[in-house]
């Protein structure tokens, strides 16, 4: 009893942090225009704390808690963005005006204690090109909302699953929608 109370007291305990990271695939490097293309894999350090993604802390994974964000100083282009294995997030927002597509890996659950207030998928006003998502989405938690508020088709088609409820909202009077292929819809 006293070697774990002291093992817990040296390590504490660890508590998942809600974050917001921003993709990001250079570092604490300024950024240049290029492909939006990279790996998502928990081992490349494609994520960042910081915005700009010049500075701030570079790290590789992502916990149900983070809110991700496929924006890094605004000089991307279009490209894909490679999942290995299951990754997790709060909730995912395309913001730069680029056709982002995430593919590959087993599975991405969305939805859990992220800052943000919002659990779910979203492409923010602004962005006017088509993103797609074809990896499998899991609903992790009561609600999650996949939304567009920008003109380019949002595509999910590695289909979408979890016994929670599933929100779909167009909020622009000019976005080409939501569109739900392949896969299967098991909600």
């Amino acid at each position: 009893a006293i070697i774990a109370f002291s093992a817990l007291a040296l390590f504490g305990t660890r508590h998942a942090r809600a974050i917001t990271l921003y993709w990001d695939l250079n570092g604490t490097t300024a950024n240049v225009a290029g492909p939006v293309s990279g790996n998502w894999d928990g081992v490349t350090a494609n994520w960042n704390t910081a915005s700009s993604g010049t500075g701030g802390t570079p790290q590789a994974g992502s916990t149900s808690a983070d809110d991700l964000i496929f924006s890094s100083g605004a000089l991307y282009t279009s490209g894909t963005i490679t999942l290995s294995g299951a990754r997790v997030a709060s909730s995912i927002s395309f913001e730069d005006n680029i056709a982002a597509t995430l593919s590959g890996g087993t599975s991405l659950t969305i939805g859990g204690t992220g800052a943000a207030g919002f659990d779910g998928i979203r492409v923010l006003a602004g962005n006017n090109s088509a993103n797609a998502i074809s990896t499998a989405l899991i609903l992790a938690t009561a609600t999650n909302t996949i939304q567009n508020a920008g003109t380019g088709v949002l595509t999910i088609s590695g289909g979408i699953t979890g016994a929670q409820n599933l929100i779909l909202q167009n909020n622009s009077t000019n976005a080409a929608g939501i569109t739900i292929s392949t896969g299967s819809l098991n909600n």
